[in-house]
């Protein structure tokens, strides 16, 4: 998850939308106004940047979430009378 937050960082400083977030969607009106698609095109373009911002942001925050969560059960196993140093060996791994 981490990697793909990096790997998604990377696409917007180089000013790159990955295809499976980019919004392609043709007017079905003046197609022939040069302005007129020029300003749809660049509408598209910020809706697109802003989806992978959104994806970045959900990564991240789901990514903390799981170290929390992942701490809290290592805490939770630490304090089980039963885990032994075995097991603590086999999770490590």
């Amino acid at each position: 998850m981490k990697q793909h937050s990096e790997s998604l960082k990377t696409c917007l400083a180089e000013n790159l939308i990955p295809r499976g977030l980019t919004v392609n969607k043709f007017a079905a009106v003046l197609q022939e106004d040069r302005l007129f698609r020029m300003q749809w095109n660049r509408i598209l373009r910020d809706c697109s940047r802003r989806l992978v911002e959104c994806v970045i942001e959900h990564y991240d925050k789901q990514h903390a979430q799981n170290v929390v969560e992942i701490a809290e059960t290592y805490n939770t196993l630490n304090e089980n009378e039963l885990w032994t140093e075995e097991d603590k060996d086999q999770l490590e791994q």
